[in-house]
This record gives structure tokens, sequence and C-alpha cells, in this order.
């Protein structure tokens, strides 16, 4: 009697975990979305403030050059990030800084940047929703940020509602391994090792 009570527990376990494996990775991935965290070593130097894309203030600088010409050398600030669903590495150079609202209404914060990737990882944008701070400190720098509707749809999953229609959606990181392939196929490379030619433009393909 007991082991086929057991037997009973396990298979209704079971039945409910299965089904429930993509609920549960969409809520872990629903609370990781919440937060942005990077961190820089190199060139660096100033601090800045954003309260979402409207309320924005400081002046921030990374890398420098030495000049134009073939000889000289310029110097990036490596960095290490999660945002969200991404993670990954890259190097940039550049500056931002100003007073006001980036991307809504005038464009008074001003962000230029030069960037490179390292492996497939690209480099994120901040959301126009983020709150959060930067700080750089001659060689190391952090930058923190809190996005509250990534919250918001975070505790609304549980009651199943998906705000920002992002269930199931996989990450960035499996998305640029995508990507990557077909990048190979485009340029005419398959995964068995053997090169094909990229058809012409134009060219019906069999």
């Amino acid at each position: 009697m007991r082991r086929n009570a057991t037997r009973l527990l396990i298979a209704l376990a079971a039945g409910i975990a299965l089904p429930g494996c993509g609920y549960v990775r969409d809520r872990v991935r629903d609370a990781g979305d919440i937060f942005h965290f990077d961190v820089s070593l190199g060139p660096q130097a100033g601090a800045s403030v954003r309260l979402t894309h409207l309320v924005q203030a400081g002046a921030q600088v990374e890398g420098f050059w030495t000049g134009e010409g073939p000889e000289d050398a310029s110097f990036e600030t490596g960095h290490l990030a999660v945002n969200g669903r991404w993670a990954g590495i890259y190097k940039r150079r550049g500056r931002e800084g100003g007073l006001g609202p980036e991307s809504i209404g005038p464009r008074l914060y001003a962000r230029r940047y030069d960037a490179e990737y390292e492996e497939e990882f690209r480099d994120q944008p901040r959301t126009a929703d983020e709150f959060g701070f930067s700080l750089a400190l001659l060689v190391v720098g952090v930058e923190v940020g809190f996005r509250p509707v990534e919250a918001f749809d975070f505790i609304t999953g549980f009651f199943g509602l998906d705000v920002l229609r992002d269930d199931g959606r996989p990450s960035e990181i499996e998305d640029t391994e995508d990507w990557l392939r077909d990048e190979e196929k485009r340029d005419g490379s398959a995964e068995d090792g053997h090169w094909r030619p990229r058809p012409r433009p134009n060219t019906p393909t069999k």
C-alpha cells in the first residue's frame, strides 16, 4: 500500500513539474530582467545618474587615443556586463554627459561610444525606464540599473499575465548563437565543415 502511495505521489509531482518547467523558467528570466550590472576595468573617469531617459545628469569618459596616424595607439575600457537576459564582455571608448533627457524630447544627454566586442557578445543599451547610476574612478568602474517595468512584469507573471510578452523568449546568448550559425551559412560555410558558395542576388536556389 505504501509503495503504491509513493508511486502515486511521484507520478503526481512529475505531472505537475514537467508542464511547469516553462513557467518556472519564465519567472526566473523575468527576475533577471529587472537588474543591470556592469563592472569595467581600464582608463575612465566620471559619474552619472539616471531616473529613466527623461532625467539624467553627469559626465563620464572611457578610454583614449593618442592621434589619428597609423602609428598612434588607442586604449579601450573592458566591461563585464549582465543586462537582463544578456551577459557578455565588450570594450569601448568614448564619452557621455549632459543634463536632461536622452532619447525622449530634446536630447540634452548624449552618449558617444566606439565599441569592440569579444566573442559573440554585443553591447546592450540602457532602457528608457531604467533607474541607475555609473561611477568611474580612474581604472575601475561600476554601473547598476533597476527597471520597474520589468519588476511589474515579474510580479504579474505569477498570476498568468505576461505584460511585456516576453515569456518563452530565450536569452540573448541563445539568440546570438543562432545568429552566428545563420551568419556562417550566409558566408558560405556549413556546419558540416564543407564550404558552399553564396548564392548570387536574384538567383533562385534549389
